[in-house]
């Protein structure tokens, strides 16, 4: 029976998944960081490889897939991997925000009332990404612009904000923060400036810092202010990205679905406060609905549904398996403030 394959890689981690025509999950494979901005193209085929060759080895499928989707910043490799590995002669390209929305969409229609045409969808992990759906049709991408031109909010931004924190408070140009010493211990060097070689030598550096957000929050939490700005300043700066797609979509005056997506969001209200009174001013009825998933499995949704495979049934068969598998479901306590898995005003 032909299967569906579904990629998706990450700044720290590949997923990808193995789905017969009847929504049965055939495999699981796991592989580490895949950015094509962050790590060097020798680690991302490694890990876009491994992921696909061990999902696709559990799976033991006879024949090619009918249709492999790759979501994530993977750039070429992704596709050419699956096509490699998998014999797939149709691969196609899902874009985060859209794999956000895929994996929420089965839950939305069987709990809410909400549009499953119009929607936002803002991704934050180590980048930033944010996607709009309105009634007409219309579809629009903000951000995505990479570490160095953009990604504001993102989990290297904060990191880099915090360096930038720490190193003003060294030189007595900036505030006292608790950052100062809990930057080091993270990073695992002696002194601050240690960094300065990582960071303008090689790509390392820049996962080196996005890997500071978890710091930052934790710090955050312990009440130092200048750790609770920086994500107060992320989560506006993410909201930046939603409110932009609702006035060029005009969805002003509309009720719809509002996903914020990715690590950056497990900080919880330390984020979302600011992030959810920018979104409410522009949008007074957008309402939250907090991802229950891996975006993996919105990829293998929309490689189904790109199939032109009946939808009947599809998804109860899939979330039976899904719900338990803890790699593919998402902490509870990824919103500290919300019912999991819940829609909500935001």
């Amino acid at each position: 029976m032909p299967s569906f394959v579904a990629l998706d890689g990450g700044g720290t981690k590949t997923l990808c998944l193995v789905a017969d025509q009847q929504g049965q999950l055939l495999g699981l494979g796991l592989g580490g960081g895949a950015n094509a901005n962050l790590v060097s193209e020798t680690t991302a085929q490694r890990s876009l490889g491994g992921a696909v060759m061990e999902a696709w080895q559990a799976a033991a499928c006879p024949e090619p897939p009918a249709l492999a989707a790759v979501s994530g910043p993977v750039g070429a490799a992704g596709p050419a991997i699956v096509r490699r590995v998998t014999g797939a002669t149709q691969v196609i390209r899902v874009s985060e925000p859209e794999a956000a929305w895929a994996s929420v969409q089965p839950w939305l229609a069987q709990n809410t009332e909400l549009p499953l045409d119009t929607a936002v969808t803002v991704v934050a992990g180590t980048g930033a990404i944010a996607g709009g759906w309105n009634r007409a049709g219309a579809e629009l991408t903000v951000g995505g612009w990479g570490w160095l031109l953009g990604d504001e909010g993102s989990g290297f931004w904060i990191g880099l904000r915090a360096i930038q924190a720490a190193i003003h408070a060294l030189d007595g140009r900036g505030p006292g923060t608790d950052l100062l010493s809990a930057l080091c211990p993270a990073l695992d060097l002696s002194t601050l400036q240690a960094l300065i070689p990582i960071v303008y030598q090689g790509r390392s550096g820049r996962q080196s810092i996005a890997s500071l957000a978890p710091v930052v929050v934790q710090t955050a939490c312990l009440g130092d202010a200048v750790a609770v700005e920086i994500l107060t300043e992320a989560g506006k700066a993410l909201a930046a990205l939603a409110v932009t797609i609702v006035q060029k979509l005009a969805l002003a005056a509309e009720t719809f679905a509002v996903v914020p997506a990715g690590s950056v969001f497990k900080a919880g209200e330390l984020i979302l406060q600011s992030f959810r009174v920018a979104v409410l001013g522009a949008a007074p009825g957008a309402q939250m609905v907090v991802p229950r998933y891996e975006p993996v499995v919105g990829t293998l949704l929309q490689a189904m549904t790109e199939s032109g495979m009946p939808s009947a049934g599809r998804w109860s068969r899939m979330e039976a398996q899904v719900t338990r598998i803890p790699r593919l479901v998402l902490d509870e306590h990824l919103f500290r403030s919300s019912q999991y898995g819940d829609s909500q005003d935001i």
